[in-house]
């Protein structure tokens, strides 16, 4: 549905140096946020209009993260830039934008799904559209997350990929179940990144991300993928001492997907 579109940005990211890893990932990571897209639209009442500027939404959403990694050598909006206002800029600059959409509401459609993917809240609009083409950005881009970030099958646990040293040293404290979080998470609240100094922070600010999707069929995926699970199992891989707490954490995402692939 969108191939040429993919091509336009294969040919924006071969601008920068493919053959540096840390760039390499966030293309990778563009054409998974895609195929998790591709599986929620297929699944949910969309129109095929809709539909086709979800998967651009999908395509555009990192768009500046190429640039971010060149200029800073780091993904960290906080040492950087905010991506998603970043990204609405690189294409607004000279007219980018129009060799993937030329219709002005369809431009303002992306715009706002690039702008709006990576901020905490979702300011929604009027336009049942554009709302819809930012929330698949936004499930999909946090489920391709959720899958690769903070696992155990990284190779090295405090480098995500070798590229972000995050955290530090390995010590004790990187493995604290923090209480300010797990009242968050119990409440179902989304983490404030203040609160979020140690590995374990990160992994459950991460899991948080459950309660902002958007979509049956985005919890549909999380579920068939066993995505909580492995996060749990990686808790009690490092943690051996609150148990109690991670079984609830547990409990509570899982009920709360439960809740929603009923309800919705």
């Amino acid at each position: 549905m969108i191939e040429k579109e993919i091509e336009e940005f294969t040919k924006y990211y071969n601008t920068f140096d493919t053959n540096v890893e840390a760039i390499k990932m966030k293309y990778n990571h563009t054409l998974r946020v895609i195929g998790y897209a591709k599986k929620i639209i297929e699944n949910e009442q969309i129109d095929d209009d809709v539909k086709r500027l979800s998967l651009l939404g999908a395509l555009l959403h990192d768009i500046a993260r190429f640039k971010q990694w060149t200029d800073y050598g780091t993904y960290s909006n906080q040492d950087s830039f905010d991506h998603g206002d970043m990204g609405y800029e690189i294409l607004k600059k000279d007219d980018y934008i129009n060799n993937y959409v030329q219709d002005e509401k369809e431009k303002n459609i992306i715009l706002n799904a690039v702008k709006q993917h990576n901020k905490k809240y979702l300011e929604l609009s009027n336009d049942v559209k554009k709302d819809c083409v930012a929330k698949v950005a936004r499930d999909a881009d946090k489920i391709d997350i959720l899958v690769h970030q903070y696992n155990l099958d990284d190779t090295n646990l405090y480098l995500y990929k070798n590229y972000l040293n995050e955290f530090g040293k390995i010590s004790e404290k990187q493995f604290i179940i923090s209480d300010i979080l797990v009242e968050d998470l119990l409440n179902h609240r989304l983490c404030s990144n203040e609160n979020v100094k140690y590995y374990f922070d990160a992994v459950l600010r991460e899991m948080a991300f459950v309660f902002d999707l958007n979509f049956k069929a985005s919890f549909k995926i999380v579920k068939d993928l066993k995505i909580v699970d492995k996060k749990i199992k990686l808790l009690n891989e490092y943690n051996k001492k609150d148990t109690e707490k991670i079984n609830l954490i547990a409990k509570t995402i899982n009920d709360f997907i439960d809740e929603k692939l009923e309800e919705i």
